[in-house]
């Protein structure tokens, strides 16, 4: 009897899961591709809380390495959205790219920010003019942490042309600030957090501040002709998010 009650509990398990994977298939596939940082929070959600199934699409979240490789990827049709800062979508659109914004998934408020410049426990640096000649960590050269810095630094009396930049991934900030290799680095959460907690560097300066004290972050995109030809699907990506 046991043996009967488990095969048909085993039956009705298949039956429901081949279900429920035929009606998954039966959707439109999307892939979003962008960096697992903390800006991608909200898509995450969205996709394990079965938003996305509910407005009838499948979504597959792609992990990449920073938001210009992002939008390498949705230029190059390999990834139908893409989520990058706003930095990098206007960097593309001054390079001719044809995005789209769909929808909006981080804001920066200075009153509670999402990240700054680390500098090393023991730094006596006081103003800008104190990082002159420095060398520092970004992610990608000239991405939206090196303009913040260089900005930042130019605008509160320091001088951005004596500065030095090395990429480095976030994850590695700390030990190459604690080692000397690096001077600081503009990093955001998780990386921000994460960097303070293991007492090899503290808080600097608010150098995203130098963009605006509350700006749009990071935003869902697309390649124009995709969209144009996929609205009803854009549009599903936008309310869901």
């Amino acid at each position: 009897m046991a043996r009967l009650l488990v095969a048909i509990l085993v039956g009705i398990l298949c039956t429901v899961l081949s279900g429920s994977v035929r009606a998954q298939s039966d959707l439109p596939t999307i892939h979003i591709g962008g960096g697992l940082d903390d800006e991608t929070k909200p898509l995450l959600y969205a996709q394990s809380a079965g938003l996305f199934e509910k407005a009838g699409l499948h979504v597959v979240v792609d992990k990449l390495g920073s938001g210009s490789v992002v939008a390498a990827a949705v230029a190059g049709g390999s990834l139908e959205i893409g989520k990058a800062s706003v930095f990098a979508i206007i960097a593309a659109h001054a390079r001719g790219l044809p995005f789209t914004i769909i929808a909006p998934v981080a804001e920066y408020r200075s009153e509670h920010p999402f990240g700054a410049l680390l500098l090393p426990v023991n730094s006596t640096a006081k103003s800008a003019k104190d990082l002159n000649g420095k060398t520092f960590g970004v992610t990608t050269l000239q991405d939206m942490n090196m303009i913040a810095t260089e900005a930042w630094i130019d605008a509160n009396g320091g001088d951005s042309s004596t500065l030095k930049f090395v990429e480095l991934p976030p994850p590695a900030i700390p030990a190459a600030i604690d080692s000397g290799r690096i001077d600081g680095a503009a990093v955001f959460e998780p990386a921000f957090t994460n960097g303070l907690a293991t007492g090899k560097a503290k808080m600097g300066f608010p150098v995203y501040d130098a963009f605006a004290k509350r700006f749009q972050g990071a935003v869902l995109f697309a390649n124009s002709d995709w969209v144009a030809k996929h609205r009803e699907t854009a549009e599903k990506v936008s309310r869901v998010m």
